[in-house]
């Protein structure tokens, strides 16, 4: 396999602005490219039976459930350590809402840029206002077995099963208006000063519709990152 180009994708914008359900797409229409869900490789941890009695660990989950950021120190190591991963594998990375404070980006974006190339970063922000990402927050379903979130729709409103792997659909307990205006603000005041950074570093933003179907996101975005590629 070649060198893949961008090496590394982040896909960033406020709750339910769909840029899980988009990495996931996107990684799975490329040969390649992994998707580090850094809110799924953290559950990995906070279920892990081993961690159930551990303080630290599961004063964090109890962050993330009521909508808080966690301890970004943490989750920038266990961040670093997944780059290495899937970089020492031969795959480019693609993230989904991390990093997500300033922190954290000025720890893990110089070293995607020492793994994958400094010209080999690119950002696609997904933009949704405020209504939109808490009403699809509040009705969407996740897989217990894979954590793929699943947006309510006519097509996927009776759904029982995860179209994907086929775990049962459940609606998550932090996906709440009240957790949802609290991630909202959290969004403004820690993750949007970000965007100022990747600009300072060179780092291309593309800004996408995030109000459209799926479908439509996904070819947008495909066609954007290929023309970019090119």
């Amino acid at each position: 396999m070649g060198q893949l180009f961008p090496g590394a994708i982040i896909f960033l914008g406020p709750p339910g602005s769909g840029k899980g359900t988009q990495a996931d797409t996107f990684a799975d229409s490329r040969d390649g490219y992994y998707h580090f869900d850094t809110g799924r490789e953290l559950n990995v941890i906070f279920e892990d039976p081993k961690n159930r009695d551990n303080a630290a660990i599961q004063m964090r989950h109890e962050q993330l459930r009521r909508g808080e950021l966690v301890d970004p120190d943490w989750v920038t190591s266990v961040v670093c350590e997944g780059i290495r991963r899937v970089a020492n594998s031969g795959k480019g990375v693609i993230f989904s809402g991390s990093p997500r404070t300033l922190q954290e980006a000025r720890a893990v974006v110089p070293l995607l840029m020492d793994v994958y190339g400094r010209d080999s970063l690119v950002v696609v922000k997904l933009n949704v206002n405020p209504e939109t990402s808490i009403h699809r927050n509040t009705s969407r379903r996740v897989c217990v077995r894979c954590a793929r979130p699943l947006l309510s729709t006519t097509e996927t409103r009776d759904m029982a099963f995860c179209p994907v792997c086929g775990g049962e659909l459940a609606v998550r307990k932090d996906d709440t208006e009240e957790i949802m205006k609290n991630r909202l603000d959290q969004y403004r005041r820690r993750t949007e000063p970000i965007y100022e950074y990747y600009q300072t570093m060179g780092i291309p933003i593309f800004d996408i519709d995030g109000e459209r179907s799926p479908e439509e996101i996904h070819l947008d975005i495909s066609d954007t990152i290929d023309k970019y590629s090119r």
